[in-house]
Formats: C-alpha cells, sequence, structure tokens
C-alpha cells in the first residue's frame, strides 16, 4: 500500500505541487481510508518528501543508465536525455512532468523539500559534467569550454524545454520542433 500511496502522490505532486498534495483525493483514488494513509504517513509534509525522495531517486536511476549506456557516446547521452524529456512531455501533457519545476514555483515549502529539489538539481548538473568531462578527454568537445558551464547550459535548454510545456496551452505542435535543441547546442561546442 504505501508504494501506491507514494506512486499517487508523485502525480499528484507533478500536476500542481505541495498545494495539489491530498490525503482525501488519494484515499478516494486507491479506495482506501485517510487512517490507513495516516498509518503509512504521518502528515502532509512527510508523505510530500517520502514521494519526491521517490521520484527523485528513480528519475536519477533512468538517467544514470542512459549516462552508462552511453559511456564514450556523449551525443548518443544528449540526444537519448533530450528524447526521455520530450517524450514526457508528450506523455504527460501541459503538467506532470517533474515533481521539482512545480515546487520551485511554490512558496512557503518545508525546507527539506526545497533542499531535495536543490539537491536534485546539482545532481542532474553533475551527471552532465561528468559525460562532458569524458567527452572533452575523448576529444568530441572542445577543451576550453569549463565542463560544468556547458553542463549548466544544457540543464538550462532542459528547464526551457520544461517550461514551455508548462505555459503553452497545447505544446504538441512544438514538440518536433523541440527536437534537435540539446544536440544543436552540443554541435556548437565540439
Amino acid at each position: 500500500m504505501r508504494d501506491l500511496i507514494l506512486k499517487e502522490a508523485v502525480k499528484q505532486l507533478k500536476r500542481g505541487g505541495y498545494e495539489n498534495l491530498s490525503f482525501t483525493a488519494i484515499s478516494k483514488t486507491l479506495d482506501t481510508s485517510r487512517a490507513n494513509l495516516h498509518h503509512h504517513f504521518s502528515n502532509k509534509e512527510g508523505l510530500a518528501i517520502a514521494a519526491t525522495q521517490s521520484y527523485i531517486n528513480n528519475n536519477m536511476a533512468r538517467l544514470n543508465e542512459i549516462s552508462l549506456r552511453h559511456t564514450g557516446d556523449f551525443l548518443g547521452f544528449v540526444v537519448e536525455i533530450e528524447h526521455m524529456f520530450i517524450e514526457l512531455i508528450r506523455s504527460n501533457g501541459a503538467k506532470g512532468m517533474c515533481i521539482c519545476s512545480q515546487l520551485v514555483r511554490e512558496e512557503g515549502l518545508p525546507e527539506e523539500l526545497v533542499v531535495l529539489s536543490k539537491r536534485h538539481f546539482n545532481d542532474l548538473i553533475s551527471l552532465f559534467e561528468t559525460q562532458i568531462k569524458e567527452a572533452q578527454h575523448d576529444g568530441v568537445i572542445k577543451s576550453i569550454i569549463p565542463p560544468r558551464k556547458l553542463a549548466v547550459q544544457l540543464w538550462t535548454i532542459i528547464l526551457g524545454i520544461l517550461q514551455m510545456a508548462l505555459t503553452a496551452s497545447d505544446v504538441e505542435p512544438y514538440l518536433d520542433d523541440m527536437k534537435g535543441i540539446l544536440t544543436n547546442s552540443v554541435s556548437y561546442s565540439a
């Protein structure tokens, strides 16, 4: 039951952030009592923290798998990351792609959620930075570009893709045009 609760909490957080998280809605969706939810999570903050951590763990596992699959193939890494985010937008609609992109919009969040979101951002940058250092070592990317700077620039482009999906009323017509945006950015660095 705990895993089902977390899965539903992740959906709610993706779609509307901390404010949207509701024990009542989760209990209705899962056809269980609020008492059963409180057996696993004493309060909204605890549920939000556990759901956010679960989301981050799953997200980083997927990204690390992509990174390992493309060791020595930076362009392949970038293409698959780009494809992953575009497909997330396509499958989740304008909202519902990322917990952290929802949470960073809210004021008054519990401090641990802010820390988790910031740590996740830094972990993503580090993952990109590691790939970039390897690509520079292999001569795929110019070594004059600081790896962290390029990692931040690539992640900024991804955030722009996510922001566009959050603000566009119908993002579908733009998705095909978004393909190649990261790859084009990397090709300028080669």
